[in-house]
């Protein structure tokens, strides 16, 4: 019974299999160089990943772009003129896609800063945009920014950063019919099923 249950159902589950296709590992790093207030500053860099290859996907469908980043490690280099400044860190990774927009961001405050560091790793959430098929991802943006900031006067920021790999992912997305495929693939299941157990042996 249970082979059977198996051979019928399988059948309709297929058209909502996602099929995975390119991933890429692309290296993200942040770039902060001193400014004009020595107290802050804010960088933006820019990366870019190929995920042309769309061997794995199914033609027609939707397309998932996952961006995935592990902890980033790194450090900081300040300027103290006053003691036990607290240092204020902000990291966001963001991309654009078929003009949607989307990212992920974390912060951290460190008082008592030293004038020198490592800082604590930067946690990222995973972020995805969904693209129409025939989106050009030839050169997928990445970009990284970040904002720093140190307190206390005559202080200031000479060199704060760090690295990433970033995995980034496509997929194919399923139609919605192909859900409602499957609920009629499971109703005449149970009426065939139902059907078999009144008939007599």
């Amino acid at each position: 019974m249970k082979w059977t249950l198996l051979f019928f159902i399988f059948p309709c589950l297929l058209p909502a299999l996602t099929a995975s296709a390119a991933t890429v590992l692309l290296r993200v790093a942040t770039t902060f160089a001193p400014g004009s207030n020595p107290n802050e500053g804010a960088t933006n860099s820019l990366f870019s990943a190929d995920l042309s290859d769309t061997t794995g996907l199914t033609p027609g469908l939707p397309i998932l772009v996952t961006f995935s980043a592990p902890p980033l490690f790194g450090g900081y280099d300040l300027l103290l003129q006053t003691p036990n400044p607290t240092f204020r860190d902000t990291i966001t990774i963001s991309s654009v896609l078929g003009g949607v927009a989307a990212q992920t961001s974390t912060v951290f405050t460190i008082p008592n800063a030293q004038d020198f560091a490592a800082w604590p790793a930067h946690s990222f959430q995973p972020f995805s945009i969904t693209v129409p098929w025939g989106t050009n991802l030839s050169a997928v943006p990445v970009t990284v920014s970040q904002a720093l900031s140190v307190d206390g006067a005559g202080n200031g920021i000479t060199l704060a950063g760090g690295a990433s790999d970033m995995t980034i992912t496509t997929q194919s997305v399923p139609e919605p019919s192909a859900g409602i495929f499957i609920g009629i693939c499971s109703v005449g299941f149970l009426l065939r099923r139902r059907t078999s157990a009144r008939t007599p042996s």
